[in-house]
């Protein structure tokens, strides 16, 4: 009997390398869960040491969903999502993940697991949390020169302080280290193998899981393939070559050329004014910054340009977008700002540097498809060019000292694999995926026609159907997408007041929606109150009151008001529908036609008011309503000529 009993006590000393810290505590969600999922969703955290190398090395957590399938007999075989960024955690979206296609069809039969990497989300402890404020990202996307230089110093000589002061070892912050973490969690959960979706930098963790546990991978879908080495500088060549298949499809259509001839030309006009003349932020948004100058710079309209590449809705509205700045509509940038700022919100900016630096290798030949043609050597110009190692440089090399991140050496996998590529993708192009494939002996690689980083919720393809049956190359992916022509946004009607609106409401300043508010409360009532009376008084048999026309005006004013309440209403619905950029710019044009309501509403107003004497100086019992009614007409008028919604 000793033999087994001690060739089991070796298989128990070999995995504590491993396993010897994890362990799971389990909690309740950090997130109010919607009521539809609330019953079937776990929470917690992966305890694991920081440095497997190191038995003193301090604990981290990282924090891990589980949303169990509606099936009792679901399959041993979960999906889990490794997020991208890299830094995203998305656990804090749990609520719009559950909600989706994606995850409706793979919770038919199988549980889907989600994972904040170690130092990123509800994971901890978090590295460097002072880089997440908002009022440093905010200020380190409206700051440029020597002030952001200092700023960004600042910050990170303070990180850097935190990190000696805890102790960590920010080394171990790679993505090797990344796939032990998974695996722990695997293990930890009880499940022999998983299914994986990565999107973006998730895709690198997919590849170093399936290169490091290969046997635990049973298939998986990569989104928008990250390089496996250094490609910050080929940033300007890959938009150069978004651009021009975007500015060829509006070439081909009809009214987008039309309106639009020439939009490269366009662009280089508009972020050369910029950089010579920056647009002052909008004073709302400077006051959430407090001091300093801040403006929206070239380098921000280039980003800005990147970041819409990224989803179809973006696309659709680039060439009227670039066009109207051409024009001089600065605003539209302005009301835009905020919304460029948080783009990357949900990015745990500290460890997205760290892991970036430390997963990154320099390599001037890889990947370099394209040329620095005219385009792109005028993109290049106002490229922000700020990666991680030209940031990281104040302090690198210190923190780091002579430990450095494991090496990686990528082999041939027999893993069955889809690759996903957006045609537009301005930060992984469809050649990052001909790259993975080199990797891969049983995959399928797919080409989403007018997509862009975000190629799956484009084309709402639904994966569960490969996860099902994990065969790339019997998928028949056309099956289980729709792909919609892009549809290019031409017919606008530019509205400064529309978009200077939504933008305070979007930023949390509601002061303005006050008199318009009270306004819809009184014409409200006023709509109300006559017929009600008119009612009352004829089931009393009462002799009708005087005074018809006079009332009927005030009446109308009410019932005008509404009108253009529900059409401005409708107006921004209609806008969502089409594409919700729309409303950076003002309505679809076929809503023109409010005007005249407007216009009506004035009309009607100047009765009343005329009108008013005649009903104060009567008997009949209106004179508060009626006066209410006006003054609400009067408030939601004053309010569109004002905020210039006409």
């Amino acid at each position: 009997m000793k033999p087994p009993i001690l060739f089991l006590a070796f298989l128990v000393l070999a995995a504590i390398p491993l396993h010897s810290h994890s362990q799971i505590l389990w909690e309740p969600h950090p997130v109010e869960l919607d009521e539809e999922i609330k019953d079937r969703v776990r929470f917690g955290y992966l305890a694991v040491p920081e440095n497997r190398n190191n038995p003193d090395s301090r604990e981290i957590f990282m924090a891990f969903t589980v949303i169990e399938s509606y099936s009792e007999n679901s399959l041993s075989d979960p999906v889990i999502i490794l997020p991208g960024g890299p830094g995203i955690g998305p656990n804090q979206f749990v609520n719009d993940i559950a909600g989706g296609n994606f995850t409706r069809e793979v919770l038919k039969n199988r549980d889907l697991v989600l994972i904040d990497i170690r130092g990123s989300g509800y994971s901890h402890p978090r590295l460097c949390e002072n880089l997440d404020t908002e009022e440093f990202r905010l200020a380190t996307t409206f700051t440029s020169g020597q002030a952001l230089h200092e700023l960004q110093a600042a910050a990170i000589t303070e990180c850097a302080e935190r990190i000696r002061e805890a102790g960590a070892e920010i080394t171990f912050y790679n993505a090797v280290e990344v796939a032990h973490d998974v695996e722990a969690l695997r293990v930890a959960l009880g499940y022999d193998q998983w299914n994986i979706r990565g999107l973006s930098y998730g895709t690198r963790h997919a590849m170093t899981q399936i290169q490091q546990y290969p046997q635990t991978v049973r298939s998986a879908i990569l989104i928008g393939m990250y390089p496996l080495k250094n490609y910050y500088d080929r940033i300007p060549v890959y938009l150069s070559r978004s651009l021009r298949i975007l500015f060829e499809y509006c070439n081909n259509d009809a009214d987008c050329s039309e309106a639009f001839p020439d939009p490269e030309a366009d662009l280089i006009e508009v972020l050369q004014r910029i950089n010579n003349n920056p647009i002052p932020l909008p004073a709302f948004l400077q006051r959430m910054i407090g001091e300093g100058d801040h403006f929206i710079t070239s380098s921000m309209i280039f980003g800005g340009v990147f970041n819409l590449l990224y989803q179809k809705n973006g696309i659709e509205i680039l060439p009227i977008l670039i066009h109207q700045l051409a024009q001089g509509n600065d605003w539209i940038v302005q009301n835009m700002s905020l919304a460029m700022a948080n783009t990357w919100a949900a990015i745990s900016a500290d460890i997205n540097l760290i892991l970036r630096n430390n997963d990154e290798e320099e390599d001037s030949s890889f990947l370099y498809p394209g040329e620095w043609d005219n385009l792109a050597l005028q993109l290049n110009k106002f490229y922000w060019g700020n990666n991680s190692e030209t940031t990281l440089n104040i302090f690198w090399p210190e923190l780091r000292g002579s430990q450095k991140a494991p090496t990686e050496v990528w082999d041939l996998s027999g893993a069955p694999v889809l690759l996903i590529s957006g045609e537009l993708d301005p930060v992984t192009p469809p050649s990052n995926g001909d790259k993975f494939a080199e990797y891969f002996t049983n995959y399928a690689h797919h080409i989403i026609p007018g997509s862009g980083h975000y190629p799956h919720a484009d084309a709402d393809i639904n994966f569960a159907a490969f996860f099902d049956d994990p065969d790339p190359v019997r998928f028949d992916i056309h099956s289980h997408m729709e792909v919609q022509p892009l549809q290019l946004v031409t017919d606008v009607r530019v509205n400064r007041g529309i978009s200077t609106t939504l933008a305070l409401v979007g930023a949390g300043m509601y002061q303005r929606m006050i008199l318009p508010g009270i306004a819809i409360l009184l014409c409200l009532f006023g709509l109300i109150y006559f017929p009600v009376r008119f009612l009352v008084r004829k089931i009393r048999s009462k002799s009708p009151e005087g005074l018809f026309k006079q009332k009927l005006t005030t009446w109308l004013v009410s019932f005008i008001t509404l009108l253009a309440v529900a059409l401005y209403g409708l107006a921004i619905m209609d806008a969502m529908t089409i594409n919700p950029y729309i409303l950076a710019l003002g309505l679809p044009a076929k809503w023109v036609f409010i005007r005249a309501v407007i216009v009506v509403l004035a009309i009607l107003l100047v009765v009343g008011l005329v009108n008013i004497k005649s009903i104060w100086q009567s008997k009949a019992g209106v004179k508060i309503p009626s006066v209410l009614s006006l003054l609400g007409g009067i408030g939601f008028t004053l309010f569109v000529f004002l905020s210039g919604m006409v």
